[in-house]
């Protein structure tokens, strides 16, 4: 029998986790607010899990008080979407307005490693540190549940310090591989063998030499990716804006490249091949939309074309 409770802890287990805690436990919603410096927020309303936006952005948990509101986003490793962050502050000014509220904060929670190595958690009003949650439910000795919680943050916080074993990225890679082949999608590995971290790229007729088609698991996303010696970020957002693609959003990647990107379905790495393939035929599919979307837009007059 093994040690562990857990085979897996995905974020939207600890999102679930969070909101029970903040919708039924007063102690542990007024330790939170605390935490975040809510002072004058009135009385709790509710709380409500992956409220999407107009955009189709998603806030992981959206807190209401009578006064105040929290928009948090739960990170235990992957990274932050392209303009997550600032899409958070955007949704704070239009939520604070809409629903007449004194203040509205972003927080943040995650390790206090991801914290620190990620500027971008800087741009939320609060950062809360998995350690700070562990020690509250750990503090409540007398509660089997609570230290049930608190074996669980510490779960997360091992997974984000270790990461995946490469055992699971070759896991991974052979499902990818088998799925290809089972739906028939014309997607190519870039390599014939699976790769050290856990981006995964592919190919297709039509692709051009500057343009890389990748899977980033841990990110959970597709993205199509256009270097700028092949085409300026003002001429992707013009092929973007003039053919969309449902879903989609468009991105600036470091200082050379501009990617169209869709978010893919959560990939619980650690896992079972059966727990592996419903996630990453999601994702394969959602790489072919982008396929589709090249094909189509390099067949239009005047764009340049790949081999």
């Amino acid at each position: 029998m093994r040690k562990s409770r857990f085979v897996t802890v995905l974020e939207r287990d600890v999102d679930l986790l969070l909101l029970e805690e903040l919708c039924a436990s007063l102690e542990f919603r007024t330790w939170f607010a605390d935490e975040v410096g809510l002072e004058t927020s009135g009385q709790f309303r509710n709380a409500f899990h992956s409220m999407r936006d107009d955009e189709n952005r998603e806030t992981d948990l959206f807190v209401v008080f009578d006064h105040a509101g929290l928009l948090v986003e739960n990170k235990i490793s992957a990274e932050f979407q392209p303009d997550q962050v600032a899409a958070y502050a955007g949704r704070a000014r239009k939520w604070k307005t809409e629903l007449g509220l004194r203040t509205v904060l972003t927080v943040l929670t995650a390790p206090k490693a991801f914290i620190a190595e990620h500027p971008d958690a800087r741009q939320f009003n609060r950062c809360v540190p998995y350690e700070r949650i562990h020690g509250w439910f750990f503090d409540q000795r007398d509660s089997l549940r609570a230290q049930h919680r608190a074996a669980l943050l510490k779960w997360c916080l091992h997974q984000a310090d270790t990461g995946p074993a490469d055992r699971d990225i070759r896991l991974a890679w052979d499902t990818c591989m088998s799925q290809l082949r089972r739906n028939g999608i014309d997607l190519h590995p870039r390599s014939s063998r699976p790769p050290k971290g856990t981006w995964f790229y592919f190919r297709f007729q039509g692709l051009p030499t500057s343009v890389f088609l990748r899977y980033r698991l841990r990110d959970n996303w597709v993205e199509l990716s256009f270097q700028d010696r092949f085409a300026s970020g003002a001429r992707v957002e013009k092929w973007f804006r003039e053919h969309p693609l449902a879903g989609a959003h468009l991105h600036r990647r470091g200082r050379t490249e501009t990617a169209v990107w869709l978010p893919t379905p959560e990939l619980p790495l650690g896992v079972p091949r059966s727990s592996l393939e419903s996630p990453i035929r999601g994702a394969l599919r959602k790489a072919d939309d982008l396929r589709r979307w090249w094909l189509r837009v390099s067949a239009a007059p005047g764009v340049r074309r790949g081999a």
